[in-house]
Parts: structure tokens; sequence; C-alpha cells
């Protein structure tokens, strides 16, 4: 066997372009990677509790008359629930709202939900109302 010196000759404008390729493709390869870890830890990260912590409101009428109901949350518990922009013509139009409210707040807080509250006959239509109107907040912030 003989030996003979070859001669290869490479364009510059080939050896650019293979190397921008080259650049490129690693690129390409070291963003998917990126892509997926961050994708497999984001799933980790999400809320690991009942609620989505915050504040949460619902609306409620009360014979023409709004009253909203507001509900504090952190992540796995119900913290505090009031009523804001109450008129008097609410207070005079239902003048055992508040007590009836109080009732309803205090049992909600403690079954940690709306579940199994019991209230008075006597205020069913008051109590009713309040109740949708906490379950509607506290659906809002529920983690699904």
């Amino acid at each position: 066997m003989s030996t003979k010196t070859r001669i290869i000759v490479i364009k510059c404008k080939e050896l650019i372009a293979a190397v921008i390729l080259s650049i490129i493709a690693l690129i390409l390869i070291a963003f998917l990677i990126i892509a997926f870890m961050n994708k497999n830890s984001g799933e980790q990260s999400t809320p690991s509790g009942r609620y989505a912590a915050g504040v949460y409101s619902s609306s409620v009428t009360l014979n023409g008359n709004p009253v909203d109901i507001r509900v504090t949350v952190d992540e796995n518990n119900i913290n505090n629930i009031e009523m804001v922009n109450v008129s008097e013509t609410v207070t005079t139009m239902y003048p055992l709202i508040q007590n009836s409210f109080e009732e309803i707040k205090n049992s909600v807080i403690e079954n940690d939900g709306v579940e199994g509250v019991t209230y008075s006959s006597e205020n069913k239509y008051t109590a009713t109302m309040i109740l949708k109107a906490i379950d509607s907040a506290l659906e809002k912030c529920r983690v699904r």
C-alpha cells in the first residue's frame, strides 16, 4: 500500500454554515432539556391545600338590595367571613340578619365548609341565601 497525501478543500462558507447549524442544534437541545425540567418541577409546586389563599367575594340580593359576602381563606382553612356593603334598608327589613349571619359564619368556620351547617327554621330564607353566597365564594377558591 502506498500512502498518498490527500488534500481536502473545504470552502469557508460551508464551514461557517456547519458551525452555525451545530450551535443552533445545541441551543435547541438545551432549551428542550430546560423546558422539560421546568415542567416536572412545576407540577410539584402546585398548591397542596384545599383552597387558594386569598379573599374571595360573592354577592347576594335581599329584596333587591345587594349584600356582599367576603370569605378569607388560607391553603387549608376558612379564616374569616364577613358581610360588607350592608345598607340600612337591609338591616331594617331583616333585623335578625346580623345574628343569623354570625351563627352561620361560626358554623361554617367550625365545619370548614357549608356542609352540615344548621340554622333555625325562622330564618330559613335568609340563611339559605347567605349559605349560597358563602358557597359561591368558596367555590372560587377551591383547588381542583
